[in-house]
């Protein structure tokens, strides 16, 4: 009975139409040139999309920093005995005491984990990693131009090692070679530079900052912008 089974079963089985199916693969020459492709994309968008992160980064922080000098400095003129005062008068430009004085009655509501006296303004470590440089300097916005006794500034450090450019050497003519990437300009009240925008057009501020002929360009450059950074910017994060 077994016998007659097996032989109905491989009767309609013609051993000569019998063939194993063929599985379709890639050469190994396509497997290496799809990954040279791959590669190629990669090494083209990668570094847009870390450009792009690191100017949104900077952005945040630009913004959180002007929100933080504006509400502290919105806080201390509260006090009666601020009225008819600003933190840019009252005191002459370049002396880190008189600096300090004015940071500590102005600025009283910054969270600040330590205020360290420079050779000619204060710098102000905030507890969230940036530090503030404030200083009165002795001219404004332009090299050239001569002001008023001169104009006080924040100079926002985004990280420590920011301000040790500063520390090194706090003369005006540095402060111009070292703002644009890591050091960033704000007036008092937490405002980005609007006194440069008045006076210049973009084109005029972008070459400003490129070549460092105004301590204001690169900060005005961004607000003029929107609060952004655009492609043209002159400098790489």
């Amino acid at each position: 009975m077994a016998n007659k089974t097996f032989k109905i079963l491989n009767s309609g089985i013609n051993n000569n139409n019998f063939t194993t199916p063929k599985i379709k693969a890639f050469t190994l020459a396509e497997v290496l040139i799809t990954l040279a492709i791959i590669g190629v994309v990669a090494a083209l968008t990668i570094p847009t999309l870390i450009q792009k992160y690191k100017k949104h980064e900077v952005i945040s922080k630009l913004k959180k920093i002007s929100s933080e000098i504006s509400q502290a400095y919105q806080l201390g003129l509260l006090n009666e005995s601020y009225i008819g005062s600003n933190p840019t008068g009252g005191f002459k430009g370049d002396d880190p005491d008189l600096a300090e004085e004015m940071f500590k009655r102005f600025y009283p509501n910054l969270k600040t984990l330590k205020i360290e006296k420079g050779e000619k303004g204060v710098f102000a470590y905030l507890t969230d990693g940036i530090v503030l440089y404030f200083r009165k300097t002795t001219v404004c916005s332009n090299k050239s131009t001569e002001a008023w006794g001169g104009c006080a500034y924040f100079f926002a450090c985004l990280n420590n090692k920011a301000c040790d450019k500063i520390k090194e050497n706090e003369s005006y003519a540095n402060l111009f070679r070292i703002v644009g990437k890591d050091i960033f300009v704000f007036y008092t009240d937490g405002s980005l530079p609007t006194y440069s925008i008045k006076n210049y057009d973009r084109d005029t501020l972008l070459d400003y900052c490129k070549k460092n002929e105004s301590i204001e360009a690169c900060s005005s450059l961004i607000y003029l912008d929107g609060w952004e950074i655009k492609d043209d910017y002159p400098f790489k994060f």
